[in-house]
């Protein structure tokens, strides 16, 4: 018999059979919220998306209040669960940590692998190209972007990269081009041979997640530019780790200026980089978060007779 249940959110099936699980062992829940399903759908953009958003927060709050102890990925979620009824003695912050693999190659040798010159300063966006991350942000931003001095890179699919192909289709390659998904090893070596690293979301996105992409961005070492909302979790954690610089969701003309000025400040560059690194280093090691997983589990255990 196990001494506690953990489920994970998404998804909330992960979440049922986990409550279903613990009543049938009568041992302790234990919920950890990746995401926040009912903000997503609210913040999708999505049409329709607020009345499914109203079903899946009350379906979401409910578990979260039968749970012993209740996990959340960053400290934004916790004003949602709280608001719906989950008491705050029982959620405990608990970070990702980092899973990748060194990298599987020196930055010259991975440049040339992918086409990138030595001087072209690439600015890379990894990961899925879906809705939420509002990639025409990046199109946009490259049209302004003086001719050859900064390249934008989207590496990565997704149900949006067919449409951002061909909206960039006019754009000159000097300018953006899209690759492919990288294997373990590769991609480490890929965020560590660009000079800044992209994150993108689209305006109304602010407490719904936590782009894990961060992570890994941070433990490359190499400065991160987000442009999103100032309230979202990915902006609060871009800042709490003082990796790199924040600017406005939807903002094409803000986000080229900063990367021009990231390119001219290498120095400012390599500090932010070396910051993300040691914020990595420092909270988002394997040991640092499974000391918070284990006492999250152990104080759910305690409050179970």
């Amino acid at each position: 018999r196990p001494d506690a249940v953990v489920g994970v959110v998404p998804s909330l099936s992960g979440a049922l059979l986990a409550a279903i699980a613990a009543k049938v062992y009568r041992r302790p829940l234990v919920l950890v919220f990746q995401d926040l399903m009912g903000r997503a759908a609210e913040q999708s953009g999505y049409a329709g998306g607020s009345r499914v958003a109203r079903t899946l927060s009350r379906f979401e709050l409910a578990l979260a209040r039968r749970a012993d102890a209740v996990g959340i990925i960053t400290p934004g979620f916790r004003q949602y669960l709280e608001a719906g009824g989950v008491s705050a003695e029982r959620i405990h912050r608990v970070r990702n940590w980092h899973l990748g693999e060194p990298p599987k190659q020196e930055r010259a040798e991975t440049r040339r692998a992918l086409g990138w010159p030595e001087d072209a300063y690439i600015c890379l966006h990894a990961g899925n190209m879906g809705h939420k991350q509002g990639l025409s942000n990046l199109v946009e931003a490259a049209r302004l972007l003086p001719g050859g001095a900064v390249r934008i890179v989207l590496a990565g699919d997704g149900n949006e990269r067919e449409r951002l192909e061909r909206e960039a289709s006019d754009v000159p390659g000097e300018r953006i081009t899209f690759l492919g998904p990288q294997a373990p090893g590769a991609y480490e070596a890929m965020l560590a041979a660009a000079d800044v690293l992209l994150v993108n979301q689209l305006p109304a996105v602010s407490d719904m997640a936590l782009p894990s992409k961060l992570t890994s961005y941070f433990a490359a070492g190499r400065p991160v530019v987000a442009a999103v909302a100032a309230e979202s979790e990915a902006a609060h954690e871009v800042t709490l780790a003082g990796a790199g610089i924040v600017v406005p969701a939807g903002e094409p003309g803000q986000l080229a200026d900063v990367l021009l000025s990231l390119h001219r400040e290498p120095g400012k560059a390599d500090t932010f980089g070396e910051a993300g690194r040691a914020y990595a280093t420092r909270a988002l090691s394997r040991d640092a978060a499974l000391a918070e997983y284990e006492a999250m589990i152990r104080s759910a255990i305690d409050r179970t007779p």
